[in-house]
């Protein structure tokens, strides 16, 4: 078993397996963490053919009960046009072995808003992501910022708190002047 991964077993060394005989050899994944495993298992014997067979491990490491796990704590749209839509999507990944079950958003500042199709409750399975539209739409050319709240069943985050930043700009704009631009790939 390389060292530093998880993996442990209760069976003793050297065994011998008699020809045409078998052997179970119990490994019990105990993570201390949320994170993947992927690690290859050494099976070592004096078979004079294959005497190595790595037997490759993985699995999700996950915290008992639901649990929110957001890359970071902030999105900041920097500067968008004063009186434009902007919108972002927020990743909630369920890192828990129970459904995560988010009840309520709220925001603190009504110049950023969640996506009219954001249906509440939102129920995520264990290891999955839900996407929540998030809006900004500045109404002068000054800085903006808002807390958004999630209300979940997550313990010890039953009200995550998660901060939304933006500038307005407030600006002519000549004539003929790109204010933006989407490509569509596909159909």
């Amino acid at each position: 078993i390389p060292a530093g991964q998880p993996i442990s077993t209760t069976y003793v060394t050297p065994q011998t397996i008699t020809p045409g005989g078998n052997t179970q050899i119990p490994l019990t994944y105990t993570p201390v963490n949320p994170v993947a495993l992927n690690t290859v298992v050494s099976i070592l014997s004096n078979d004079p053919i294959h005497p190595s067979v790595g037997v490759t491990l993985t699995g999700n490491g996950v915290i008992n009960g639901p649990h929110m796990s957001i890359a970071d704590t902030v999105h900041d749209w920097v500067e968008r046009r004063k009186m434009a839509y902007s919108r972002w999507y927020l990743s909630i990944l369920n890192d828990g072995n129970q459904t995560l079950t988010i009840t309520d958003l709220t925001i603190s500042d009504p110049h950023f808003f969640v996506d009219e199709s954001v249906t509440l409750p939102i129920n995520v399975a264990t290891l999955a992501t839900t996407k929540i539209g998030l809006w900004f739409h500045p109404e002068e050319g000054i800085p903006y910022s808002g807390i958004l709240t999630i209300s979940s069943n997550a313990p010890g985050q039953t009200d995550y708190q998660y901060d939304l930043l933006g500038t307005g700009v407030d600006k002519d704009y000549p004539t003929g002047d790109l204010l933006w631009s989407y490509s569509i790939y596909g159909g």
